[in-house]
């Protein structure tokens, strides 16, 4: 018994192969994959491109920065502290803004209410006026 090409596809749940649409979503999908991997190939972490720097790294994780000048100094300055302390950072602007417990959860509840009111005071006191 023969079975054309199409009665193989309907069986095997390949009928929509056929179906143009079908291609131009499989089109579209690939065509955005390939841009999201291309994208994601470009490396947003590394270390500034400038001329002249260098940072080497000793044995206790301390960065020595070489530059040509102050603002590419400064720059490798700030990608190594983020290379190394970047959690910390992060931690320290959110707390700054006094939205540490939004991100962090209810144990920097404190420390938003004394970052948020004016001249550091407690918020608490403050409503009892």
């Amino acid at each position: 018994m023969l079975i054309s090409k199409i009665q193989l596809f309907s069986l095997m749940g390949l009928k929509r192969f056929r179906s143009g649409r079908y291609v131009i979503r499989v089109f579209s999908f690939l065509l955005t994959l390939m841009f999201v991997l291309f994208v994601g190939s470009q490396s947003f972490g590394s270390p500034p491109k400038l001329t002249e720097t260098e940072i080497l790294w000793d044995t206790y994780g301390v960065p020595h920065i070489y530059a040509k000048d102050n603002q590419s100094a400064f720059q490798s300055f700030g990608w190594a502290q983020m290379q190394s302390h970047g959690n910390l950072l992060l931690q320290l602007y959110g707390q700054a803004r006094g939205r540490a417990a939004e991100y962090w959860g209810d144990e920097y509840l404190e420390s938003d209410n004394s970052d948020l009111a004016p001249g550091n005071m407690n918020v608490n006191s403050m409503t009892k006026c």
